[in-house]
């Protein structure tokens, strides 16, 4: 009997647990540490500790795992462990048979415990527990978010667009067209930050119909599309001032030497705001005014000046002959409407560079000859034809 006693004293000393710690410690998946793809059966594993140094026995201390799910789609699993031991302060991993569902993408919250359901209680059922964890799930998407239009805009050569961003998640972005180029010439896309980009200055016209395709991340891949139409902006060159000669004291602005390309409309302002329309740009008076060509919603702009010049005059007062033969003679001249200054007399066979006029009249130094249809122009303004002068040698 007493061998019996102490026979089945040993048994249960060696079959007995007086004291078991185990705990949940981490979420092993899905992934706690990069965002992870949708999955409708997204496997669950949880990493348990014995914080005990002696050896833990599921047979004599059946353990239940359990998840708890929230976020998107609230969800909770068990799974029970009755076999197995674990070795003093080491670890033990549970897979559940079952599986998850993380098919919607957002951010789902895991908590996780163990408890002891049969057999020697756990001693410390403070440490069971662990979480809250975060498991952020995405899918690959592309979104707007610049202003609305923005991704179906008309520019204008030369000048910025207005930028065109979209939020992105799931991998690199790739750019597909109907054209070749991926956008515009002077135009460029750029991935930083979950953000794509589009930027630039346009210098071809054309008409870009782009798609943004996301690759690497989860699938399917997304995608967005946009266009950009550039218009040619017009150039326009004029010539200022624009003078009017005596008699003459209205001017017609199409004909002021104008020069412009790619134009679909001009049109023609009395003020630098281009807000107040001249009456008749066919017959204008001398002053300022501002033109504007336009191609579509592209303009050039620019201002002439309309001056009213008198038409100047000369005549010749006195013609004094070469005193020797092939010396030089001189030509007196009155002229009127001539300020003081340096000019050039024209005349049918040449002219007389550096004339200076002082006071209304000047001296041309000219060796024999017949000089006719001596002019000046003064102001765009040239003196009338037929006035003359001859020199003769002495002999």
């Amino acid at each position: 009997m007493r061998k019996l006693l102490a026979f089945l004293s040993v048994f249960l000393l060696l079959n007995t647990s007086f004291g078991q710690d185990v705990g949940a410690t981490f979420l092993q998946t899905p992934s706690t540490f990069a965002t992870i793809c949708p999955d409708p059966a997204q496997s669950i594993s949880v990493v348990i500790e014995n914080k005990e140094a002696t050896v833990f026995n599921f047979a004599t201390s059946n353990v239940r795992v359990t998840v708890n799910i929230t976020g998107p789609i609230p969800q909770s699993f068990t799974e029970e462990v009755t076999f197995g031991t674990i070795a003093g302060n080491q670890n033990y991993l549970v897979d559940f048979a079952s599986t998850c569902d993380l098919s919607l993408p957002g951010t789902y919250v895991f908590t996780y415990s163990t408890s002891v359901f049969a057999g020697v209680a756990d001693v410390n059922p403070a440490n069971d527990g662990g979480g809250p964890v975060n498991v952020v799930v995405e899918e690959s998407s592309i979104t707007l978010s610049s202003v609305f239009g923005t991704d179906a805009q008309d520019v204008c050569t030369g000048i910025p667009i207005t930028p065109i961003t979209y939020d992105v998640t799931g991998g690199v972005v790739s750019v597909d067209n109907t054209t070749g180029d991926a956008f515009p010439l002077g135009v460029t896309g750029n991935l930083a930050g979950g953000v794509y980009t589009i930027s630039g200055t346009p210098s071809v016209a054309g008409t870009i119909n782009y798609t943004l395709l996301t690759q690497g991340g989860c699938a399917p891949d997304a995608s967005e599309s946009g266009s950009i139409n550039v218009v040619q902006t017009p150039t326009l060159s004029l010539t200022s001032p624009f003078n009017m000669c005596a008699p003459t004291v209205t001017a017609d602005l199409t004909d002021v030497s104008i020069s412009s390309t790619d134009v679909g409309t001009r049109l023609y302002y009395t003020d630098a705001g281009f807000t107040t329309s001249v009456a008749n740009e066919f017959n204008v008076s001398a002053g300022t005014y501002w033109i504007q060509v336009t191609n579509g919603t592209c303009t050039d702009d620019g201002s002439v000046i309309v001056n009213a010049n008198a038409l100047p005059s000369l005549s010749v007062t006195l013609e004094t002959d070469p005193l020797t033969c092939g010396g030089n003679g001189t030509i007196d001249l009155t002229l009127t409407d001539v300020p003081d200054g340096s000019y050039t007399i024209n005349h049918s066979a040449g002219s007389f560079a550096g004339v200076n006029v002082l006071g209304g009249v000047a001296t041309i130094t000219a060796v024999e000859g017949a000089y006719t249809d001596l002019q000046i122009t003064v102001n765009g303004c040239t003196s009338a034809l037929g006035v003359d002068a001859t020199l003769a040698d002495p002999n």
